[in-house]
């Protein structure tokens, strides 16, 4: 997302991971860059479907994650 005056005193909070859930290598990342917001995902399989005992918790983890909001903040007084 572009943002006003080239993004000065603008943050972004987001989650920021790098690591592997079940058979998912999972990186996440929210910065200002260049005067936007910018927010990146990647997901990649390394293995086959989980087995049914522990997708469960699998799944648990990912919604964790998922349920991590994805904030732009502008400057104070703006």
């Amino acid at each position: 997302m572009t943002l006003p005056n080239g993004g000065a005193g603008y943050t972004v909070k987001g989650p920021v991971f790098n690591g592997r859930i079940a058979n998912l290598d999972i990186a996440r990342a929210a910065q200002v860059k260049d005067g936007k917001a910018v927010f990146f995902e990647s997901e990649q399989s390394v293995g086959r479907e989980l087995p049914f005992d522990q997708a469960e918790e699998a799944n648990k983890a990912r919604r964790r994650l998922a349920d991590q909001a994805l904030i732009v903040r502008a400057p104070k007084g703006s």
